[in-house]
Order: structure tokens, then sequence, then C-alpha cells
């Protein structure tokens, strides 16, 4: 039982967190993830061939499934190849599984460690869509990462529960209920009241700490989002949650966040589709 006790406790300390948020949970084998960066936000890691950030779409070249192949080390693979590390801060590159350089290690602080000990880093001067690399670990920013699993594709409903849903124009922030009423958004933290149950590609109900997400007005143009008693019978009360990351109220309008800040507590409302960043929620 000890042995199975430390087991444990080394998994989480030094391979069960991809980021170091408390909402980060542990990976497990078989996960797909995107993979975003601390440093370029709404952008993820992608492979066209090589290693560099791009705008978070969910398209195949950003899907990350995490492989463990031993009891810290893990296996990134796209596709059938694997991400290894490239010499001399070359973008990361795709080869065999087989090679024994295409091992990562998972730390509490975001960071992403390959067998040398470097991280894996976002070329801080690398313009609009810099390549990753690996390099010397410093803690920055650059080096920093969180999981995002990818919007079911499109076809048959599926299921979420207790998920946190992130903007696109606002990565670092999840939709958040303040004081049991509010839709808002703020900083990432995983407490009940930014775990959303609702199923996508299908209308349902949003919960979220018992409360379903209901406009305030629909009549109105940019009526806010509040959280309030669930009731079946209530039509504004269904939404459809797309594999595009819109999340559409009964009358066809919008999730958005208004305005498109980045600011604590900025609320949520229903605004007619723009197709902008404000209006595109992804799973944390």
């Amino acid at each position: 039982m000890k042995l199975k006790n430390a087991i444990a406790l080394t998994m989480l300390l030094t391979g069960g967190l991809l980021a170091g948020a408390p909402a980060a949970r542990a990976q497990q084998t078989g996960d797909v993830v995107s993979l975003r960066s601390e440093f370029k936000p709404g952008q993820c890691l992608t492979f066209s061939p090589r290693g560099h950030m791009a705008g978070c779409s969910a398209v195949d070249s950003q899907k990350i499934k995490l492989v463990r192949v031993a009891l810290q080390d893990w296996q990134l693979q796209v596709g059938a190849l694997c991400v290894l590390p490239a010499p001399e801060s070359d973008p990361l590159k795709l080869g065999s599984c087989d090679h024994r350089s295409g091992k990562w290690t998972f730390n509490g602080n975001g960071q992403i460690k390959n067998r040398s000990g470097n991280c894996l880093h976002v070329w801080a001067r690398g313009g609009d869509n810099p390549k990753v690399t690996t390099n010397r670990c410093t803690g920055q920013k650059n080096q920093k990462w969180a999981r995002y699993q990818p919007i079911p594709a499109g076809g048959a409903a599926e299921m979420a529960r207790n998920v946190m849903l992130t903007p696109k124009s606002a990565p670092g922030k999840c939709l958040d209920v303040a004081n049991r009423r509010s839709l808002v958004i703020w900083d990432c933290h995983g407490n009940g009241n930014q775990r959303l149950s609702f199923t996508w590609g299908a209308k349902s109900q949003i919960r979220v700490d018992g409360r379903c997400l209901t406009p305030e007005n629909p009549s109105v143009q940019a009526s806010a989002v509040v959280a309030v008693q669930c009731n079946d019978n209530k039509a504004n009360q269904f939404w459809r949650a797309g594999s595009d990351g819109r999340i559409l109220d009964a009358a066809g309008k919008c999730l958005d966040v208004k305005e498109n800040s980045l600011r604590n507590g900025t609320p949520l409302i229903v605004y007619p589709c723009t197709g902008k960043p404000n209006q595109q929620f992804y799973p944390r």
C-alpha cells in the first residue's frame, strides 16, 4: 500500500498535470488535446509540417494524442507520428514514435520537458505565427502550456459533463457564474461555478452549480445571461453548442463576451452572430 501511495504521489507531482492552474486535470492515456501557450493567447501548437503557433481551430494538425509510455514519460502523437525535438532551436518535427527522443514529461508549472530537460518553447521574436522549439527552461510565459480538448466534430450528439469553457478571444478566462446568478468571464480556477454540463451538437440546457443558463430578456438584442432555476418547459433555457465553438440560444443568437473585453467580471450576453472570437468557446 505504501508503494502504491508513493507512485500516485510521484505521478501527481511530476507527470499528472499539464497546466499549473488548479483547473487542470490529470491527463489520461488516449486523451486528445490541443495545446495553447500563455504567450500567444488564442493560438495552438500546430504541425504543418513543423511546429509553430496558429489560431486554435481544432483541426487535425492541432490534435495531439497523449500516450503514456512510462511512469513519467509521454508521447505526443499527431496522426501516426510523434512530436520530436529538433536541434539548435529548429522547429519541432514529427517522426517515428520509436525514436527515443520523442518522450516528454509534464509538471505542475505548465512546462513540457524533453529527455534532455529542455522545455517546449514558443520563439518569442517569431512574429505572428512563431515557431515552437525546445530550449533551456526559464519559467516564462512562452514555456507555459494549458490543455484544451478539441470540440467534438459535427455529427452525433455528445454529452459534456463538468467542463470549463474559455472564449477564443480570452484563453486565460473561463465562463463563471458570479453570485450564483450572473454569467461572466473570470480567471479559470475550476470551482463548481465554472463547471458546465450540456450536450454538444443538440439542443440542451446548460447547467452550472445546480442552475440553468438563461437569457435574462430574450426580446432585446443584447440580453445578459443569468443562471436561474431549471425548467424543462422553458424554451429559452435550451442552447445548441456546435463544433465551430458557437453556442446559440433558442432565438438563434450567439453567446458573446460583451465588447470583446478581457477583464474579469465582463458579462456574457446573447447577440447576433458575427463569427468573431468572442463568440467562440472551447473546452479547457
